[in-house]
């Protein structure tokens, strides 16, 4: 996913719109799930001291980061690997910012086609990432094949509350129990759940769009040949935040990989 076609589709913007998403995306530094609820769940597990953490679909890199300063001593290392440049450098600036540069890295790369590595680590995690890596089981299969058995994997995303959602990334989405199901098809444990309240979700999702609108209108003056582009963007974040707020319920899950 290292072309702006493949961007385009990921994000669901037109091909001409790839390269102005940092702009648009510009005051988020943490682009989905909640780092706060990751550490809490990680916390209450028995993490290797000094863990080596893979972080698929980094973003920004706010998730390893947070990490790295809110466990000390459990995370040693991070990373991070993410296919849209501007979001990579933006997280190789915050270590630098933050001081935690020695203990990470963040590579532009697909993570479709991001190699296991020798050895595997002791933790990955994919937050809000959707279905890059094809349907849940598929997902759960791929990150398996980046972690130590007995190793964690922490997975954002979430469940129908009712019936089936027709938006692109959710047609696959199911209840609950079908979820666990799928989380778990590779006989791995479910060692944690954190169930995101829809009142949090509701509030990020207004102070998030506000910030989105304006920073779309700004970039509508700026190129007005991008207007309805930037207005099919916004339209775009509109309809799944209403999505995620009536008809999907947002969890973090943590697994522990079968030995």
């Amino acid at each position: 996913m290292d072309n702006k076609k493949d961007l385009a589709e990921y994000f669901q913007v037109s091909v001409r719109l790839v390269e102005h998403l940092d702009y648009l995306l510009w005051e988020f530094t943490e682009l989905g799930g909640m780092s706060h609820l990751i550490a809490r769940l990680l916390q209450g597990a028995d993490i290797a001291p000094d863990s080596r953490v893979l972080d698929l679909g980094c973003g920004k890199g706010a998730v390893g980061l947070s990490l790295l300063a809110s466990l000390p001593g459990s995370i040693g290392h991070v990373t991070g690997v993410d296919a849209y440049a501007p979001f990579v450098r933006e997280a190789q600036r915050a270590a630098q910012k933050r001081g935690l540069a020695g203990q990470c890295r963040f590579l532009q790369a697909d993570i479709r086609e991001y190699p296991a590595q020798d050895p595997l680590f002791d933790c990955v995690l994919y937050v809000s990432v959707g279905n890059v890596l094809g349907d849940l089981t598929g997902t759960m299969a791929a990150l398996r094949s980046h972690v130590r058995p007995g190793g964690y994997m922490v997975v954002d995303d979430g469940y129908l509350a009712g019936d089936a959602v027709d938006f692109p990334g959710y047609e696959d989405m199911a209840g609950r129990e079908e979820t666990l199901a799928r989380l778990t098809a590779h006989g791995d444990e479910l060692a944690g759940e954190v169930a995101i309240p829809a009142q949090a979700i509701a509030a990020q999702n207004k102070e998030y769009f506000s910030r989105i609108t304006s920073r779309a209108q700004e970039l509508a003056g700026r190129f007005p040949d991008l207007a309805h582009d930037i207005e099919n963007f916004v339209r775009k974040e509109q309809e799944e935040n209403t999505i995620l707020e009536r008809h999907v319920r947002c969890a973090t899950w943590l697994l522990r990989r079968a030995s």
